[in-house]
């Protein structure tokens, strides 16, 4: 089993093909599909895992009861461990989001080949993959997607792990309300109000580069963009806070603001046509 030329991202490269398998929970996995990994609960799912120079991927072999499979974009990766444990051995890859696990052979070799391409990404940053699908984000479209507020993201693993039942790649920046303000959102969202009542307040609870932990907490006015028709995400519109109220209102030199891990959208071409991502 091997990957097709058609699942390939352009530019990509299969460096390594491993049997492997994926340990899945039983209880997510179901009959027919693959399940969230590394839960309370799990079975090993036998396939093939492959390191590419953008991601690895997983594909569960035809003879499995489970089909499919997924994908880790190298770029989402924050630590990769060594889990082995007697005669098991087992690789352990952490995002932010979701932590992977694979019984394999030869994993100090595969944490090194991971750890170079990791390690040389980051000397030259590159186009970032989508987290779920696999391909390139758009550096014309550089949002700050951040999976928890601040103080969720400085969470120990463990406490994380027992507290908090929610994250996302694709939230934006993350707003703290008080109770009554979150009861009146969750109305709107399960259409018990009207969209345009998607107006309210709260704090800022992401710190953003360039303007770092000063803008953490501060007030912000959030609600749909002017003229929108129906149930969007809401945008900050407007804040008493003056460092908020230059963020918004001010030009800013892309390479000022696109900084740090930001910086692969600099990499924009004007000309190149948009790739949007549906889900």
């Amino acid at each position: 089993m091997a990957l097709s030329g058609s699942e390939l991202l352009p530019g990509e490269q299969v460096l390594v093909s491993k049997n492997a398998s994926a340990v899945v929970g039983i209880v997510q996995a179901g009959p027919g599909s693959m399940g969230s990994v590394g839960m309370t609960g799990t079975e090993a799912v036998g396939g093939q895992l492959y390191l590419t120079n953008l991601r690895l991927v997983f594909r569960v072999h035809r003879a499995n009861r489970l089909r499919g499979g997924f994908t880790i974009p190298l770029s989402s990766i924050t630590q990769v461990r060594d889990t082995s444990s007697g005669l098991r051995r087992q690789i352990e890859i952490v995002t932010p989001v979701e932590r992977f696990t694979f019984v394999v052979w030869g994993v100090a070799k595969l944490i090194a080949r991971i750890e170079a391409l990791r390690s040389a990404a980051a000397v030259e940053p590159r186009i970032p993959l989508c987290s779920r699908c696999g391909r390139p984000l758009d550096p014309g479209d550089p949002r700050f997607d951040l999976p928890w507020p601040d103080p969720v993201a400085d969470m120990a693993e463990d406490e994380r792990d027992e507290h908090v039942r929610f994250s996302s790649d694709a939230i934006g920046v993350w707003i703290s309300l008080e109770a009554d303000v979150y009861v009146h959102v969750n109305k709107v969202g399960r259409g018990e109000l009207d969209h345009t009542q998607l107006q309210f307040e709260g704090r800022l609870a992401n710190s953003l580069e360039p303007w770092g932990k000063r803008i953490l907490g501060a007030p912000v006015s959030v609600g749909l963009p002017a003229g929108a028709t129906r149930l969007k995400m809401p945008h900050v519109l407007g804040s008493p806070a003056p460092e908020i109220s230059a963020i918004l209102n001010d030009r800013w030199r892309a390479e000022d603001v696109l900084s740090g891990d930001m910086r692969w959208a600099l990499n924009f071409d004007p000309g190149a046509p948009p790739t949007p991502h549906r889900h």
